[in-house]
């Protein structure tokens, strides 16, 4: 399912600094009566050049552990 809503991401944002996902794929594992999509505008954007929505995203979807939380594993 997260690729779904991966999916549907604006092109105009992909470039953007910024990320959609805060839970990893297990999150979106099975059909929920409720799922909270939102921008994070994640800084002034010349300091985060490199870590676009779309670079996130993929990470989210690709290298991150299925269980991953941007809560509990990130700084």
């Amino acid at each position: 399912m997260i690729t779904k809503f991966a999916a549907l991401i604006p092109k105009s944002l992909q470039k953007r600094s910024g990320s959609v996902f805060f839970s990893g794929r297990i999150a979106f594992g099975s059909p929920s009566k409720l799922y909270v999509l939102g921008l994070n505008p994640g800084g002034p954007p010349d300091d985060r050049e490199d870590r676009t929505v779309e670079w996130h995203t993929n990470k989210v979807l690709t290298v991150e552990k299925p269980d991953w939380s941007a809560y509990r594993d990130e700084q």
